[in-house]
């Protein structure tokens, strides 16, 4: 998949080592909910602020909705520290959520 805003992209690497690319977070998400059988190795996520920087998505920490826009409206970013997110609650008028909780909806 091409990613179209990376500020928002994520990887998928599985067990057997096939990567999956998506250009927004939530078709990380559904991908994984589609797809059980895809044993995965590891998740990355997009370090929101940061320029082509991938960080472990079990690790991030997340917002969502606000006024942040993303390729496929999952509208979620991800950081790595609370403080960010913080800052990022407030400048984007987004809730805090966890990385758990995004499989959930």
């Amino acid at each position: 998949m091409n990613i179209s805003e990376g500020h928002f992209a994520a990887e998928l690497i599985t067990k057997k080592g096939r990567v999956f690319k998506f250009d927004d977070i939530s078709c990380l998400i559904e991908f994984k909910k589609e797809n059980p059988d895809k044993e995965a190795k590891s998740h990355y996520v997009h370090y929101y602020p940061g320029n082509n920087e991938l960080i472990p998505a079990e690790t991030a920490h997340y917002i969502k909705g606000g006024t942040l826009r993303s390729p496929m409206a999952g509208n979620i970013a991800a950081f790595k520290t609370e403080a960010e997110v913080s800052e990022h609650v407030q400048k984007l008028n987004a809730e805090k959520t966890e990385w758990s909780a995004l499989f959930k909806d």
